[in-house]
């Protein structure tokens, strides 16, 4: 028998089955996730990525003064040799103290390696600002940003030193995942053309995660 019901939210389900039109034969119970918003990304959407990147946006202040605000960034690694349950192969790790020269920069010296037997897969980090709405402008760049960013409105997704870290993480090129305060981009530095400024823009792939429609 095939079951096409959708649950509609996260909790516990309860699976009959009907032997006539009076009679029911008590079945199974089991926690079901529904995953808001899928992304087609393994990475992207194991819930324990989101909640990370999430955790990351809000130590960000990305809704405090654009001055006070501040790049949060971690490493993503998959257990591929212990077994362990599918919700908890995927681990991060995040530094105790970052460079914070200023609100657009997220510099950390000495990435670690990996440890047996986690492989890294992937970096993240964050952008606190938000480009806007038809309505709304987009943020602004604080003048701590550096005379590079600022005044500048925000644009979307990644920069050319995100790029350079995708490139140069321990063990070789990985996709990088970003989150801003409107969507989540990854950028993948293992594919063709990564290396190539005029092309690679064309390999971000990007998805909502703070709308009415879609919210995690």
């Amino acid at each position: 028998t095939v079951c096409n019901y959708a649950p509609p939210y996260t909790g516990r389900m309860l699976v009959s089955v009907r032997e006539s039109s009076t009679l029911f034969v008590k079945g199974e119970t089991d926690t079901v996730e529904v995953l808001k918003c899928p992304t087609g990304d393994s990475l992207l959407d194991h819930p324990h990525l989101r909640m990370k990147l999430r955790q990351a946006l809000d130590s960000s202040y990305a809704d405090s003064a654009t001055n006070k605000r501040r790049e949060r960034l971690g490493l993503i690694y998959r257990d591929t040799t212990t077994g362990r349950a599918l919700s908890q192969q995927i681990t991060t790790w995040e530094p105790t103290s970052y460079n914070l020269s200023n609100p657009c920069n997220a510099v950390v010296i000495g990435l670690p390696p990996p440890q047996p037997p986690d492989v890294l897969v992937g970096y993240y980090h964050t952008h606190p600002f938000s480009i806007g709405t038809t309505s709304i402008p987009p943020d602004i760049k604080p003048t701590n940003c550096g005379p590079q960013h600022s005044g500048r409105a925000y644009r979307a997704g990644p920069s050319t030193s995100d790029w350079t870290t995708a490139l140069n993480l321990p063990g070789g090129k990985k996709p990088g995942y970003i989150i801003d305060k409107d969507e989540v981009f990854k950028f993948d530095a293992t594919l063709p053309n990564a290396t190539n400024p005029a092309l690679r823009q064309q390999l971000v792939q990007q998805w909502p995660w703070n709308t009415a429609q879609c919210s995690w």
